[in-house]
């Protein structure tokens, strides 16, 4: 009897070699861990040529496979939301900088185990623009990593712009030319919101504080008013115009990176001639220059298979060297690393001495950035409930006060604070 139980555990454990040989070899002949990774699709296909060689050189630096799954920005919200509802989400993905707050239950939280705590190496928060960290904050947690940054900068035409004024009110009285307007406009929906945050943050005012939506206090009339007073000497037929900057037609015109860009590839001549930049003309003279911000981050899904490589990853894209390749035309949410380039590290085409000097204002204006609030559905109040009372505000001539007191309703009734 004794014999039998023994050859019998012999048996078990012979048996249990075999299935811990077999799920080895198996491991071994699948040990290449794979990331999913969802991004915003290349400006073209040479970009996106470069952005996968980059990801090949991180496989072959750590043997982890990359799997980039490129989306139309107009689009990446809904594809983004779509994908997290099936078996294949990504493990890491990016994320406009507004919609943290509606993604936050599928992001891994960061508040321990990414940013190295100070005097320490690695990472660290305070390596990021100040306002790079307030994106990725949420419920007093980080959910993300701040990866690219714009702000807005005011243009100006040297032709019609003599001296730049320092002030609103100087801004609101100049002088303007038969058939040229003063201020080429916010535009409509959410880049007229999002451009409306330079207005009133450099009024002193915010657009939400606490729980409340405050858009529509003093400070919010006032930066209203200040955009009403420059389209009164701006006719629309003359800044809605085709080309209507570079064509001569506008003494100043809001823009950020991307906007800088576009002008000097279709109107160079001009832009070397005739642009001037400059940070956002404050309230008062003596008053610190305000602009908005924008740009994207990337987050780790907290149901990610290998979180530890999904880790390596982002910090990979980081690095200083992946930098212009990763964000294209933003500068990086990483100050060491936010520098005006010298030459485009995709087509390798030089860049004027004048676009560099442009872009050091940007560069500049990103101290005093302010972001967005990261609050669930505040993209929709940006992008429609705002946007529309600016609208009736611009375009139709309704009352400031009242439009904007119903547009803060309509948001409260909207915003989820949880």
């Amino acid at each position: 009897m004794k014999r039998k139980i023994a050859i019998l555990i012999i048996a078990v454990l012979l048996m249990s070699l075999c299935v811990t040989v077999f799920v080895a070899c198996n491991n071994d002949e699948d040990s290449e861990t794979t990331i999913r990774l969802m991004l915003y699709a290349p400006a073209n296909n040479t970009a996106k040529k470069a952005y996968n060689e980059m990801l090949e050189r991180f496989t072959e630096e750590t043997g982890i496979k990359v799997v980039p799954t490129y989306v139309a920005k107009d689009n990446y919200n809904n594809k983004l939301q779509t994908s997290m509802m099936t078996k294949k989400q990504p493990d890491v993905f990016f994320l406009d900088q507004p919609m943290l707050a509606t993604f936050a239950d599928n992001c891994l939280n960061l508040d321990t185990g990414f940013y190295a705590n100070d005097g320490d190496e690695g990472l660290h928060l305070s390596d990021f623009f100040n306002v790079a960290v307030d994106t990725v904050k949420y419920n007093g947690h980080i959910y993300a990593v701040p990866f690219s940054l714009t702000t807005s900068v005011l243009l100006y035409n040297k032709d019609l712009v003599s001296s730049v004024p320092t002030n609103w009110n100087e801004w609101r009285n100049l002088s303007v030319d038969s058939g040229k307007a003063l201020f080429g406009g916010i535009g409509s929906g959410g880049y007229a919101s999002w451009y409306f945050q330079a207005f009133l943050k450099s009024a002193g005012g915010e657009m939400i504080s606490g729980n409340q939506v405050v858009f529509n206090d003093a400070k919010g009339v006032a930066a209203a008013q200040m955009i009403k007073d420059l389209y009164n000497k701006s006719p629309k037929n003359v800044r809605e115009s085709t080309n209507s900057f570079t064509n001569g037609n506008v003494m100043f015109v809001l823009a950020h990176n991307a906007d800088i860009y576009n002008y000097f590839t279709t109107n160079p001549t001009f832009c070397e001639s005739k642009l001037g930049a400059t940070l956002f003309i404050p309230q008062e003279a003596d008053g610190t220059s305000y602009s908005n911000i924008g740009g994207e981050n990337i987050a780790i899904n907290k149901n990610a298979g290998n979180v530890e490589a999904c880790k390596q990853l982002v910090k990979f894209l980081l690095r200083e060297e992946n930098v212009d390749i990763a964000i294209s035309n933003n500068f990086s949410a990483i100050k060491e690393y936010a520098k005006v380039r010298t030459s485009d590290p995709i087509t390798d085409a030089k860049y004027s001495t004048k676009l560099q000097e442009t872009m050091s204002v940007v560069l500049e204006q990103l101290e005093t950035a302010s972001a967005r609030p990261v609050v669930k559905n505040w993209i929709k109040v940006n992008d429609e409930y705002l946007a529309n009372a600016l609208a009736k505000i611009l375009d139709n001539g309704e009352d400031i006060q009242s439009t904007l007191n119903q547009a803060q309703q309509t948001a409260m009734s909207q915003l989820d604070f949880d």
